[in-house]
Parts: C-alpha cells; sequence; structure tokens
C-alpha cells in the first residue's frame, strides 16, 4: 500500500523459482474497491473542499484538536486557500454517543458526515482540494482521485514511512498524534493551502506511486502468467476476460 511503499526495498530477494512473490510487492498493486474506481470515472469537478478525517475510530480523538487548527488555516491563507468549505468524516468507531461533538463541528461551519458508505467517501474524496488524513489506507484511494494529503500518524513506527513519502513528494507530515505542535499544524496546513503547484505535483507523484490504480488487473495477470498452461484434473484456462479500465 503506499502507507508502507518504503517497505519494499527493505524486503529480503525472492526465490527465483517463484518470482511472484516479488512481483506483488509495492504500491502498484494497491487494491482500490469499486465505491473508488466507479467515483473516478463520473469526471473532474470542481475542488473548493477541505476534508478531514482520522479513521473509524480516532483513537487519540484527533478530529477536535485539529478541526479549529484548520480553520485558523483557512482564514489565515490568501484568498482561503481556494477552500468554500470543509468536510469532516467522524468514523464509525468514534465516541460521541450524544452527538456533542459533532454538534460543536456544525456550530464551527463543518459539513459533519457520520458513519458513511464507501461510496460517500469515495466522493468527498474527489471533490477535496486537500485532505488531512490519517496514516492508512486512505492514501493510497486519495492518490487514485489525485486529491493531495497532509498526514497525522496514529502511531510512532508509522514516523519513518510518512517522512519518505513526504521526501519523495507525496503529501506532508503535520506530526505524531501525541505530540502534535498546534502552531506547526497551522502553518504547515496554511502553506499547503497557499502551494498550487505543490498540491498538483504531489497528487500527480503520488498517482504515479500507485501507477495509476489498476493493481487488481496486474495481480491477475501476474497469476496468469505465473500459472501452467494446464493441469491435470483441472479445465484447460479459458480466454481471459477483457482487462479492467485503470
Amino acid at each position: 500500500a503506499l502507507h508502507h511503499a518504503s517497505d519494499f526495498h527493505a524486503l529480503p530477494r525472492v526465490s527465483p523459482k517463484s518470482q511472484t512473490g516479488h512481483l506483488l510487492v509495492g504500491p502498484r498493486y494497491s487494491i482500490l474497491s469499486d465505491a473508488h474506481r466507479n467515483a473516478a470515472r463520473a469526471g473532474a469537478l470542481p475542488r473548493t473542499r477541505l476534508l478531514l478525517s482520522m479513521g473509524g475510530a480516532d483513537p487519540h480523538r484527533l478530529t477536535p484538536r485539529l478541526a479549529p487548527l484548520v480553520r485558523q488555516a483557512i482564514e489565515e491563507a490568501l484568498n482561503r486557500g481556494g477552500i468554500t468549505g470543509c468536510d469532516v468524516v467522524l468514523g464509525p468507531a468514534f465516541v460521541d454517543p450524544e452527538g456533542e461533538e459533532a454538534a460543536r463541528l456544525r456550530a464551527a461551519g463543518w459539513r459533519v458526515h457520520s458513519a458513511i458508505a464507501a461510496e460517500t467517501m469515495a466522493q468527498l474524496m474527489r471533490r477535496a482540494r486537500l485532505a488531512l488524513i490519517g496514516f492508512g489506507t486512505s492514501l493510497t484511494e486519495l492518490a487514485y482521485h489525485r486529491t493531495p494529503f497532509l498526514t497525522v500518524t496514529h502511531h510512532d513506527h508509522d514516523r519513518a514511512p510518512a517522512r519518505d513519502l513526504e521526501t519523495e513528494g507525496i503529501g506532508r507530515v503535520l506530526g505524531t498524534a501525541r505530540d502534535l505542535d498546534p502552531d506547526r499544524v497551522r502553518r504547515r496546513i496554511r502553506a499547503a493551502l497557499e502551494d498550487d503547484a505543490w498540491l498538483q505535483e504531489s497528487a500527480a507523484h503520488a498517482f504515479e506511486r500507485i501507477d495509476g490504480g489498476a493493481g487488481s488487473r496486474r495481480i491477475f495477470e501476474a497469476l496468469e502468467n505465473e500459472a501452467p498452461r494446464s493441469s491435470p484434473g483441472l479445465p484447460a484456462r479459458s480466454k481471459a476476460p477483457p482487462p479492467l479500465s485503470p
């Protein structure tokens, strides 16, 4: 997956007898759900919104801490960084039994989405000019939608992979959940919003890293090339289905 792209270089070399294990390593083999693949077919939309999502549980309750910093950064940015509205996603495991946190966010001007379907998340991602996201599988989905992102790592072991991506020009790191610096977070959000070149280039680099997002097609092609033409007791291989669209 994109958020562990650098792990590929640390893996041991595979046996020459079977190259498939090696071939299927890396972000170009990331699998995207139909919810995202189908959403992208609808064409480009204006990018005027900001998306904040810290995962299904947001275990460190980052959303309430980040939301006001985001609003401040937008107010400080030149021309508000091109942002006309903000979406925040509270995952299905986010603890807010009385809905008080959601109410506070709405009062501050956020459009709040709770426990949404994958199709809805895909639409929010593809409409966003910039996403603030927890460091995880959502990075691959954002890459597919060509949406640049700023990340917060939930765990210390994700610090290095996050920095590696930033070094490649993919995303920028706001910090780790347990030691976020509010001033640094606000400055980095503002800087990203004001940097049109970086927004476009970072999104393009991420899309290139997943090689267009056709991972499932590449997996089937690799397995097909590895498999024998026929095996005892099994029918001969039928004509291959047409390739999936990227």
